[in-house]
């Protein structure tokens, strides 16, 4: 029998407080405030399966117009380390700066060597 788990989970990085929100146990996301359209934004991308990515990764954002944009530069956050032993999480990975072109429920989907390797909704205000 499945427990239930919320969409969120409230985590604890280097002394600030955080809501990862998503699919809780696979992966999820979360910024420092709330992600609007149209305004610079940073985030975290949370995953608790080993997807270690390499070197040649980026990120797909597909708008509900059914744009998509590409974001490069998606780095390796270290605050995964602290929270392996209290939530499970694997890997953190952040994207420093980015504008949200819609709002609504945007996916974000991580790309290695040309495959989608997990497709991450974000809304967007």
């Amino acid at each position: 029998m499945a427990t239930y788990q919320p969409p969120f989970l409230d985590i604890q990085v280097q002394g600030k407080e955080y809501t990862v929100f998503g699919d809780i146990g696979e992966a999820g996301y979360y910024a420092p405030q709330l992600i609007k359209n149209k305004e610079e934004t940073s985030f975290h991308l949370v995953f608790w399966n080993d997807i270690n990515l390499g070197e040649d990764v980026e990120l797909r954002v597909d708008y509900p117009s059914e744009k998509s944009t590409v974001i490069e530069g998606v780095t390796l956050a270290q605050e995964a380390k602290d929270l392996v032993k209290e939530h499970g999480i694997q890997f953190i990975y952040q994207v420093d700066s980015f504008v949200f072109e819609e709002e609504g429920m945007v996916d974000v989907t991580v790309v290695e060597n040309g495959k989608d390797v997990q497709t991450i909704p974000i809304e967007v205000h």
